[in-house]
């Protein structure tokens, strides 16, 4: 009886060793990767203006050039959404690379949400610096609005490739298509910054602090001989009045 409950037992350890090797392969296992979405009426919509510091009015951009490149698609894995420029998306010679950026890339595939919204603009100024040779889906600002259709659900990074005639421009910036609230239709309003060039600056005053007296056309040759004529009629009216002064003096004698 005995040897029969150390075979039972024996049979139910081999039993539990086997279920949990079983278990360890599964969780160390790697799930492939798929796409968790495939809409591809997805768009982003841009609203441009600013305020011009001189009259206080908005100011609607008109006439620059925007360019959007995908960084991932939305991927899943074992369950879990997130985006992986690895493998996917048009910055992967990138994210492979052993250096700083291209380390800073790859690590996407480990943020959620709050932490690429932290670290959005210092990816997107790297990405950016990166677009060299990767055709981007463009798009025209008119009238202070410009939007760019029929994208795929994924992670975006949307660039001002052409200034404004205003000589406006809007920072690079990474977005998600669906939005965190599940739009596939989004709304983004960047702040533009105006660069005044040197024409549009008003010039100096003609002599500074120098201290100087601006030249204002006079001709200089006429002052001395005003002064030699002053100073003739200066004379001609000392000698009429000394000599005015002779003749009532001899008439009084």
């Amino acid at each position: 009886m005995h040897s029969c409950r150390r075979m039972l037992m024996k049979h139910i350890w081999i039993v539990l060793l086997a279920v949990i090797v079983i278990s360890s392969n599964a969780a160390a296992q790697e799930f492939p990767e798929t796409l968790w979405e495939t809409r591809s009426d997805c768009s982003i919509n841009l609203q441009l203006a600013y305020t011009d510091s001189t009259t206080g009015k908005r100011v609607q951009l008109s006439g620059g050039k925007v360019a959007v490149y995908k960084v991932s698609d939305a991927l899943v894995s074992n369950g879990n959404r997130y985006f992986n420029p690895k493998t996917s998306g048009q910055f992967q010679k990138l994210a492979k690379q052993n250096t700083r950026d291209g380390k800073a890339i790859a690590a996407i595939r480990d943020y959620d949400s709050k932490e690429l919204t932290t670290r959005n603009a210092s990816l997107a100024k790297i990405l950016a610096a990166n677009t060299s040779g990767i055709k981007g889906t463009t798009g025209t600002i008119k009238k202070g609005s410009v939007t760019v259709s029929g994208l795929m659900s994924g992670l975006y990074l949307m660039v001002q490739t052409k200034k404004s005639p205003e000589n406006a421009s809007f920072a690079p910036f990474l977005f998600s298509l669906p939005d965190a609230d599940g739009n596939y239709q989004v709304t983004a309003s960047p702040k533009p910054s105006v660069t005044v060039s040197k024409k549009d600056k008003p010039d100096k005053p003609s002599g500074g602090n120098s201290g100087r007296l601006p030249q204002t056309g006079q001709l200089w040759w006429p002052v001395p001989v005003l002064l030699l004529a002053g100073l003739l009629l200066v004379i001609i009216g000392t000698v009429m009045r000394s000599h005015g002064r002779m003749q009532e003096a001899a008439e009084g004698s």
